[in-house]
């Protein structure tokens, strides 16, 4: 890894940005490999990259590297209209010709018959692949319940199959992005004399389960994020979260099963359980299961009557 994202995304000047773009590309034509947020930088930069009549210099789709921003940008811009019917608009907010739109539905389309052979297929070697693999069929057969109880129809059976599918590759590329950067998707810390662990099935979950509403018509009920924690970001938020859980608590009040605590003025639900880590009767630890934020009318009058310990104005753990 030549920059971080931490470095890429911060406010670089022109001739920085493009001096970037030109080491990376020098690092792709020695044969080395991006990150996901050097070649999101990299083919950001050749876009704007421009001849003298205004046609671009470098022709993205002929660089591999460009494959993944490619996929993610047009997904987060198509993900309500992964067909491409409808009326788009692209992130400057201009309206997007039919024709554009077809062959960016066909790019989607694409993805997800590539990816369904991946993620519906064998059981991968790959721990954070098995946990989408896993987690992708719950969602999948969701969907047939949902299609069921509502009387939908094949065809919308197989938009919303396409949709899983299509998310479930963003999840994937989200939290590979972050293992990029941060060389392990594994995290623990010590409160109390426990272990707390969080693993890439903690990932998986909280982001397949508590993000992402609008692409989840199939599973209204359950609470979404909107805030305070960012998905590229989850587990260093969440062990912020638990320096001060660990700073304020003493051994009594550790809870066995979950945290409820007020970020910025939302309350949170963090659910652990204790068990068995990697098959070793030795290594017992917490693992991490979910976040959310807590909607629930029976969990709020519980919160109710919860003491409150106060790390500061804008952090507040309920015991």
């Amino acid at each position: 890894m030549l920059y971080s994202r931490e470095t890429l995304e911060k406010e670089l000047s022109p001739q920085k940005s493009l001096a970037i773009f030109y080491e990376l590309l020098e690092a792709i034509n020695s044969g080395k490999d991006l990150t996901i947020a050097e070649s999101k930088h990299f083919c950001g930069i050749m876009g704007v990259i421009k001849k003298e009549n205004g046609t671009p210099f470098y022709d993205k789709k002929a660089y591999e590297q460009c494959k993944i921003p490619i996929f993610i940008e047009t997904y987060l811009t198509y993900f309500n209209n992964l067909d491409g019917w409808n009326l788009q608009q692209d992130y400057k907010g201009y309206n997007i010709p039919l024709e554009q739109r077809l062959q960016d539905a066909q790019l989607l389309n694409e993805s997800s018959v590539d990816w369904e052979s991946l993620i519906l297929g064998e059981r991968s070697n790959s721990i954070l692949i098995w946990e989408i693999q896993k987690e992708t069929k719950i969602h999948l057969n969701d969907i047939v319940q949902h299609c069921k109880k509502n009387f939908l129809g094949y065809n919308r059976f197989l938009y919303l199959k396409k949709g899983v599918l299509l998310h479930s590759k963003f999840i994937y590329l989200t939290i590979l992005g972050y293992e990029e950067e941060n060389k392990s998707l594994f995290k623990a810390i010590e409160i109390c004399g426990r272990k707390i662990v969080f693993d890439a099935s903690s990932y998986v979950h909280i982001l397949f389960r508590h993000y992402a509403a609008d692409v989840k018509e199939y599973q209204q009920k359950r609470s979404y994020h909107f805030k305070d924690f960012d998905h590229r970001n989850l587990p260093n938020v969440i062990f912020e979260i638990l320096k001060c859980y660990n700073i304020i608590i003493t051994y009594e009040q550790f809870s066995e099963n979950i945290v409820y605590f007020s970020l910025n003025g939302t309350i949170y639900s963090l659910w652990w359980k204790r068990k068995v880590y990697n098959d070793r009767k030795d290594n017992i630890v917490y693992l991490i299961k979910t976040l959310y934020p807590v909607e629930k009318p029976t969990e709020i009058q519980k919160i109710k009557i919860m003491a409150e310990k106060r790390y500061s104005d804008l952090l507040i753990f309920f015991i």
